[in-house]
């Protein structure tokens, strides 16, 4: 298996910590919340609010991905007006 550096080990090297490696654990692409969560919550946060373990290491906070969904609904109200 592959070894590469997580975005936690990247949140500890932002604080001048060691780099740990953790094996990818790979997953179907047709489970987006799979994908969700083995790549992407450790900075969005499991419910995507962008308050994941990693986030207060970086330099931008990370974005709040359920605010996505309002808007997507209001433009979709918009174009049937």
């Amino acid at each position: 298996m592959k070894y590469l550096i997580s975005l936690s080990s990247l949140a500890s090297l932002a604080m001048a910590q060691t780099v740990k490696t953790a094996t990818v654990q790979p997953t179907p692409a047709y489970s987006g919340s799979e994908m969700f969560k083995e790549y992407c919550a450790v900075c969005h946060g499991g419910l995507g609010k962008g308050d994941g373990p990693a986030a207060a290491a970086l330099k931008k906070t990370p974005a709040n991905l359920s605010e996505l969904q309002g808007l997507r609904q209001e433009h979709s109200s918009q174009a049937l007006a």
